[in-house]
């Protein structure tokens, strides 16, 4: 008899458990999760994040009652995080940044193992493979994304999909209220959301009852959402008004300058993250629903961006998680070729991020070309290569195109890395940077703390990464003043209802001190009676400066 037809009986579960070693996975998540510690622990937390957090420890008001330029959901979730972190560390903040990092880990290895739960209920083969993507999407998509909004609303729609998933009806419940939060950790985020719901659409395609758990799902979300702005309107009604003045704040654009904005920010996104080049080839033969939920997830995941009208990579959190998901499934139809071709586009990417940011900028369309180029090669090679491979092979490709997806994050998430190629500021950030940005900026606090006494309550005109190295109390529910600062941009601020409520803040008796950087607050754009107003209750004339901060006593 040959026996190369003879059929392997399946192995029992038990026997599987006896080798787990033999699995890849744990091995690949291992070394992502090494990757992640030393990459990103040791990386500065980036200044929006450092804006929260300031926000957070330096206001005397609850956090529902300070403005920090995020929702309140976003307030609520950092603040249960960040402040048991601030308080295990004594207010050290490199410790409190690297356990921040260290959370931000630890939040998405849930999310990944509640996927991963999930998917092993309805497509048992993709649910390592997949959920190991989007762990690599989370951890190594750059430092300069961690804690976001954005980011945080896609760890939420990941384990929101993976928890609607298991067990009827508590699951589909439980993930619906997680898809429910994620659509209001950000006024924009909604579309964001439906990523999940769209991902059960797709995943309940095969039976009556996944129809029914997407509906339960849907419904749950709808219900938790509602509930969220009744309690906002009813509980909080200042951050509908704060929403509302704070739209002022947006950057108002002609039509021309959304235009470039887009391209040069999908641009960056080729290069930063050299999956989300090779969707076009990844999709090549794909299923139908493949092609819905990776196409309609990147649609859905761009819409906040064009309603902010705001253009930073972080806004594009959720790329580099829909790309890894869809390279993984690529490579199981491609085979090993695209592997070694994404490989490419990793060493490629990592060419780009020696250079210097003015070389950068100089170069950014014939770079854009060059990956556009890239992309359409992929796409010609592998209509011409693809084939079906039998089924062992194809779980050694899953493995592999995990791996392989693994690594193409890597050199985005490398300590000279920019935190985007040619966007403006955070092409001039990366871990190197803002490692050597700390030593003036962490040192500057530390000596008006030493002059003035840790607890003695200040008013600040500074950013938010400025507030949180000095971290003085602030009788002011606007603790960086950001309406003032933004009445000098933009004009429709300044007769809004909460520019005046925060102006009110400059003449506070109990604020001490003035803690002013004036490159965030330019004197000499600000309105004459602003500056006479700060003249009036500081004297700034013969004040000490610490690294930027100009520290003013109160007349």
């Amino acid at each position: 008899m040959d026996s190369s037809n003879t059929v392997r009986p399946r192995p029992a579960p038990a026997e599987l458990a006896a080798q787990w070693w033999r699995n890849p996975y744990p091995w690949i998540v291992l070394a992502l999760l090494v990757l992640a510690v030393l990459l990103t622990v040791p990386a500065p937390l980036a200044n929006d994040i450092r804006y929260e957090a300031g926000t957070h420890f330096t206001s005397v008001y609850p956090v529902s009652q300070t403005f920090s330029h995020r929702p309140l959901m976003h307030r609520f979730i950092t603040e249960g995080l960040f402040r048991p972190a601030w308080l295990a560390t004594g207010g050290d903040r490199v410790a409190f940044e690297m356990v921040v990092r260290v959370q931000a880990i630890v939040v998405s290895g849930l999310a990944a193992a509640a996927l991963w739960f999930g998917l092993r209920s309805r497509a048992r083969r993709l649910a390592s493979p997949v959920s190991v993507a989007a762990l690599g999407g989370l951890l190594l998509c750059s430092t300069g994304i961690a804690w976001e909004p954005d980011w945080l609303a896609i760890v939420l729609i990941l384990a929101g999909t993976g928890i609607a998933l298991l067990r009827r009806p508590v699951g589909p419940i439980l993930g619906g209220v997680l898809l429910a939060t994620a659509s209001v950790i950000k006024f924009v985020s909604l579309p964001i959301a439906l990523i999940g719901l769209l991902a059960l659409l797709v995943l309940d395609e095969r039976g009556p009852w996944q129809r029914r758990r997407f509906v339960v799902a849907t419904i749950s979300a709808t219900v938790a959402g509602i509930t969220w702005l009744v309690a906002l309107a009813v509980v909080w009604p200042w951050e509908i008004q704060w929403l509302l003045d704070g739209s002022q704040m947006q950057p108002r654009r002609p039509l021309y300058d959304h235009v470039s904005l887009t391209f040069e920010l999908l641009g960056n996104a080729l290069i930063m993250w050299p999956a989300f080049a090779l969707i076009p080839a990844c999709l090549v033969r794909a299923t139908r629903g493949e092609k819905v939920l990776v196409i309609g997830s990147l649609v859905l995941a761009w819409l906040p961006v064009v309603a902010q009208q705001q253009y930073f990579p972080y806004h594009l959190a959720s790329f580099p998680v829909v790309a890894s998901i869809a390279l993984v499934m690529g490579l199981r139809r491609g085979g090993s070729w695209l592997a070694l071709y994404a490989l490419g586009g990793a060493v490629g990417a990592l060419v780009v991020f020696t250079l210097d940011p003015p070389t950068r900028v100089s170069l950014l369309w014939p770079l854009v070309g060059l990956w556009v180029a890239y992309a359409v090669v992929g796409v010609i090679v592998q209509r011409r290569r693809i084939h079906a491979f039998p089924d062992r092979a194809t779980r050694r490709l899953s493995a592999l195109a995990t791996l392989v997806g693994v690594i193409c994050l890597v050199p985005i998430s490398l300590p000279w890395a920019p935190w985007s190629v040619t966007v403006e500021p955070s092409r001039q950030f990366s871990t190197n940077f803002s490692l050597s940005e700390n030593i003036g900026l962490f040192g500057a606090g530390e000596r008006i703390r030493e002059e003035i006494g840790p607890e003695t309550p200040v008013l600040y005109l500074a950013f938010g990464d400025q507030v949180f190295a000095v971290g003085n109390p602030t009788f002011c529910q606007f603790p960086t003043n950001v309406f003032v600062q933004r009445g000098e941009w933009e004009p429709p601020v300044l007769t809004t209802e909460t520019y005046a409520h925060n102006r009110a803040c400059l003449d506070d008796p109990r604020n001490e001190y003035l803690v002013w950087d004036k490159s965030y607050l330019n004197p000499d754009r600000q309105p004459p009676e602003v500056i006479a107003q700060i003249e009036r209750n500081f004297d700034c004339e013969n004040a000490q400066v610490h690294n930027v901060l100009t520290l003013c006593p109160r007349r």
